[in-house]
């Protein structure tokens, strides 16, 4: 765990896992790079899962180049993506111990058409943080520059490389599906939430 609490530059994310919610609840200051250049093949617009066979990965489709600011992704719905998050969501948590009690928090982010993938993620992150009864100041990028020894987070969430944190260590929670019996960490927030309810704020503090 964190020795004290310091400062974060985070990155914005689809259903944010674990990891990237264990430092919005453990960090004194917060700031959302709302300027960022878009990067593919991040968690800007990924969030993975656990379904009956393993994890999966759901990608939001985007308009958008890798100079694009990330404010200024818009969301392509060429292809029914909401249905088929939603219904990867129903596969692998109807059944698991809080989903009926958060269902109508989320579903509706699966009927709703939002332009952007900014104002998509910020809303559902919202509805995260209050979900977990966490009262947090978000600010964006005009405090970068003010933020003092602030611990750089866009590059460092990422699904590109393995998780090396030492102030981060998950401890196995029970989950409703397995990979051949094996506990699969750092998923998505949801997979907390859905297994662990009200304890998802203890367990991430």
């Amino acid at each position: 765990m964190l020795q004290q609490k310091s400062n974060i530059i985070i990155a914005t994310s689809y259903l944010g896992n674990i990891h990237h919610f264990f430092y919005l609840l453990n960090s004194e200051g917060i700031v959302y790079d709302d300027m960022e250049r878009y990067q593919k093949q991040t968690y800007r617009n990924r969030c993975q899962i656990l379904g009956a066979n393993g994890v999966q990965n759901l990608t939001i489709p985007v308009e958008a180049k890798n100079h694009t600011a990330i404010r200024d992704v818009k969301i392509s719905y060429a292809t029914q993506w909401q249905k088929q998050h939603w219904g990867a969501m129903l596969a692998g948590y109807n059944h698991s111990p809080y989903f009926e009690y958060y269902r109508d928090y989320f579903e509706p982010f699966y009927s709703k058409n939002y332009q952007y993938l900014w104002d998509f993620n910020m809303e559902l992150e919202e509805v995260i943080l209050d979900l977990l009864d966490e009262q947090i100041k978000l600010d964006f990028t005009s405090r970068i520059d003010s933020m003092e020894e602030a611990k750089d987070l866009r590059k460092y969430i990422t699904p590109k490389k393995p998780l090396t944190d030492d102030a981060f260590t998950q401890k196995p929670y029970r989950q409703m599906l397995f990979s051949k019996g094996q506990f699969m960490p750092n998923l998505s927030i949801v997979d907390l939430l859905f297994n662990q309810g009200t304890e998802s704020y203890l367990y991430l503090k």
